[in-house]
C-alpha cells in the first residue's frame, strides 16, 4: 500500500528530499516510488534525447512526491505518529 503526500516548493522553504530527511530524523520512513522511465540508465542510454524537458509533468510529479507509511496493521497511534511528523515538518517550514 502507498500514501503518496506532495511536497509542493511554493508552500514550503524546503524540497521533498530535505522534507524527506526531516521525516526520517523524526524516525517515519519514506520511500520514493514512481521514478520517471528517463530518470533510469537503461533508458538513459537507448533514448538519449527523451530529458525532463520532454516530460514536465512526470518530472514535476516525482520531485515533490513522496510516499509514508500505510498497511493493513497499523496502529492508530502508528498513525498519529506520521500525521504528526508531517504536520510538524510542514509548519517548521511553511513560506
Amino acid at each position: 500500500h502507498l500514501y503518496l503526500i506532495r511536497v509542493k516548493p511554493e508552500k514550503l522553504t524546503i524540497g521533498r528530499d530535505e522534507f524527506a530527511r526531516e521525516l526520517q530524523k523524526k524516525g517515519i520512513g519514506i520511500s520514493v516510488h514512481f521514478i520517471p522511465l528517463f530518470r533510469f540508465t537503461y533508458w538513459k542510454e537507448l533514448y538519449p534525447s527523451f530529458t525532463a524537458q520532454n516530460y514536465p509533468n512526470a518530472e514535476n510529479q516525482y520531485v515533490q512526491t513522496i510516499s509514508i507509511p500505510l498497511w493493513p496493521d497499523m496502529t492508530d497511534g502508528m498513525a498519529e505518529e506520521v500525521i504528526q511528523a508531517v504536520k510538524e515538518t510542514g509548519e517548521t517550514h511553511h513560506a
